[in-house]
């Protein structure tokens, strides 16, 4: 297992927010080589009491708006205060680009999120909704911050060739009606039964 990070520390600030009022908070989350997804780490918590929420992932324009969920966890209860909080989701497979990676808390609870604030040109941003939205317009909530995520993935695609007696790693390529794409992933069959490649 592989993981992708884009800030892990939590010490440089932190907000809280009320109830109705800013429950789900997303930054951008850069990837750069294809992946299967199958859990998302947030650093954030309940303020004052636990709460609860889901973790997710969405296409984000550039304008730091939402253009369309990709996938989101389940429910999962968050005690209060600020922690790495783990959601797993199904494998969910991302090309290379930018994404928004996030939470949406109860509506009903307030939270507190850590903020990493090291870059400038990072940004948070933030809105109310009383349900998860993949196409939720948030306003800039910290113009000089991300909060920190990291998602456990596995390559996609990628396989093992021999060359010259030794084994090299690469991305798979399909060619489909005469353009070549990346493989989503690599099927090998092991004793009878297909199991794709890691």
């Amino acid at each position: 297992m592989a993981e992708v990070t884009n800030y892990t520390s939590s010490k440089s600030n932190y907000s809280w927010t009320g109830i109705r009022t800013l429950n789900q908070m997303w930054s951008l989350f850069r990837v750069t080589e294809p992946i299967v997804v199958n859990r998302i780490d947030i650093v954030w918590g309940g303020y004052d009491k636990p709460t609860d929420g889901r973790h997710f992932i969405a296409k984000i324009n550039q304008d730091g708006t939402l253009g369309g969920l990709v996938v989101r966890s389940g429910i999962i209860k968050v005690p209060q205060g600020r922690a790495w909080r783990t959601a797993s989701v199904p494998d969910t497979y991302l090309e290379p680009g930018d994404y928004a990676v996030g939470f949406i808390g109860n509506y009903l609870g307030r939270r507190i999120a850590s903020t990493w604030n090291g870059r400038w040109q990072n940004l948070i941003y933030a809105g109310y909704t009383q349900s998860l939205n993949g196409n939720l317009k948030g306003q800039i909530w910290q113009r000089n911050g991300v909060i920190p995520c990291r998602l456990q993935y596995q390559p996609a695609g990628r396989i093992a060739v021999n060359v010259n007696g030794s084994y090299r790693k690469g991305q798979a390529f399909v060619n489909v009606n005469g353009s070549w794409r990346r493989a989503k992933a690599v099927w090998v069959n092991v004793n009878g039964s297909w199991r794709r490649s890691r």
